[in-house]
């Protein structure tokens, strides 16, 4: 770094660098290949299927609250790349009840309502 301030080239040049390299991962960090790609709910005969795709090895953590926002389930578990799923049972959810869910993996968050039959 000394020599650079004593070359004002070779100080521009590790600015445009440096510039480049953060602006590359501001644009990365944004891209759909560093998010989680959410494929819904399908229902099975007793099941619920929580459906989604990961671009790389990581950490799925799937949370589901109850109407009052109470965390009621939670699962985390690591995943290969690809497309992924897991289920819970139908007998679990109270009809009468409302559920939302929060779907994390890396910086990504996906959240919505749960169908309930």
């Amino acid at each position: 770094m000394v020599k650079a301030l004593r070359n004002p080239s070779l100080l521009i040049l590790l600015l445009v660098v440096s510039q480049i390299a953060l602006a590359q991962t501001m644009v990365n960090q944004g891209r759909p290949e560093h998010a989680i790609v959410f494929g819904g709910f399908s229902q099975g005969k007793e099941v619920l299927h929580v459906n989604y795709e990961i671009p790389y090895p990581g950490v799925v953590t799937f949370a589901l609250f109850d109407g009052d926002g109470e965390r009621v389930w939670h699962k985390q578990t690591p995943l290969e790349p690809g497309p992924n799923r897991f289920s819970m049972r139908q007998a679990a959810f109270q009809a009468d009840e409302s559920y939302s869910f929060v779907l994390q993996y890396k910086l990504s968050k996906v959240s919505g309502p749960v169908p309930v039959r």
